[in-house]
């Protein structure tokens, strides 16, 4: 098994059953991971949290949610999903005729999303940053 494969699997993903997943090609896997890796979604997630764009976060976060599940990354898969859900209130929701009426727009609803999201957020950016390590630190060799 190859050194990063390795690595993933002592974060707790199920090696086998996801390159099985991928026709049984380890090479076809391991170039999936590195795109997500380089791809950087998670940073996205977070721009749109910074900006307040909690619709767009929510639409990111989810897309992240299946990238990692198809890939098989356990280790985030619950950061994840409390970050998804905490963002669903966003989700598909049609902008308001008048920001007035808009409950999205309230300050204490907006530090409330922030409050919800930012352990996940932060918890998914350490994780990340070791998935980014494994793959530098096979790079480097």
């Amino acid at each position: 098994m190859n050194e990063i494969l390795r690595n993933l699997s002592a974060l707790g993903c199920d090696i086998p059953r996801t390159v099985h997943r991928f026709a049984d090609d380890e090479n076809f896997y391991l170039d999936s991971l590195r795109s997500f890796v380089s791809d950087a979604e998670i940073l996205t997630v977070n721009s749109l949290v910074l900006s307040g764009d909690f619709g767009g976060a929510f639409a990111a976060a989810h897309d992240l949610k299946g990238v990692t599940a198809t890939l098989g990354l356990e280790f985030l898969r619950e950061d994840i999903f409390t970050l998804v859900e905490a963002l669903r209130p966003w989700a598909d929701t049609p902008e308001p005729e008048s920001k007035e009426t808009d409950p999205r727009e309230d300050a204490q609803t907006d530090v409330a999303i922030r409050a919800s999201i930012t352990k996940p957020l932060a918890r998914l950016d350490t994780k990340y940053k070791k998935l980014m390590k494994i793959f530098d630190g096979a790079a480097a060799k």
